[in-house]
């Protein structure tokens, strides 16, 4: 059995590693080689999870400061690579761990690269100048401005019943968790 993990921080151990980047600067997610970044990976709850549920594999998708879109995203693509591979995904098992309705995401020609979008900041998985971390800010606070409340819940439910049904579809089996329901009333 493999342990797949998505969330954000809380996941990828944000309160353990303060930077999203290692020492050379490259994004700490999944596939970076960095030894403090194998040593986070083998520190956080879905390593501790796999060993508790003797899986053979371990594999952690979360980001720091990510959002749900994110989640379902990288979710499904991880899936949907495994299945073209010609991999078996009946022997999966995904624990998802949703964060802040408010946060999104959105790809960004120019740059190249996904940009992670809260209220106060903006992420990407390529070093930003001050000049163009107040660019993405800008478009950031246009958005911010134009959605309320009403429309981040809505997105959240459509990104939680999405993920199930695709799960459900492969018949792989799923446990969905939150950062409380006190971040979903709305």
């Amino acid at each position: 059995m493999k342990l797949l993990a998505n969330g954000c921080s809380f996941t990828w151990g944000g309160a353990i590693y303060p930077s999203l980047h290692d020492p050379d600067g490259l994004l700490m997610d999944d596939k970076n080689p960095h030894p403090l970044n194998q040593e986070r990976l083998n520190c956080v709850w879905p390593c501790h999870l796999g060993k508790l549920l003797s899986t053979t594999d371990t594999i952690n998708l979360s980001m720091g400061c990510g959002s749900n879109e994110r989640i379902v995203r990288t979710t499904m693509d991880y899936i949907t690579n495994e299945i073209v591979s010609g991999r078996p995904v009946d022997d999966i098992v995904a624990v998802i761990q949703w964060t802040h309705a408010h946060r999104f995401e959105y790809w960004d020609e120019e740059k190249d690269c996904w940009v992670l979008a809260m209220p106060s900041s903006v992420i990407t998985s390529k070093k930003l100048s001050y000049e163009e971390s107040k660019s993405f800010q800008k478009f950031t606070d246009v958005v911010y401005t134009n959605l309320s409340d009403k429309t981040h819940a809505q997105r959240y439910w459509t990104q939680v019943v999405a993920l199930a049904s695709f799960l459900e579809n492969h018949n792989i089996p799923y446990w969905f968790t939150n950062l409380g329901a006190d971040h979903y009333n709305f």
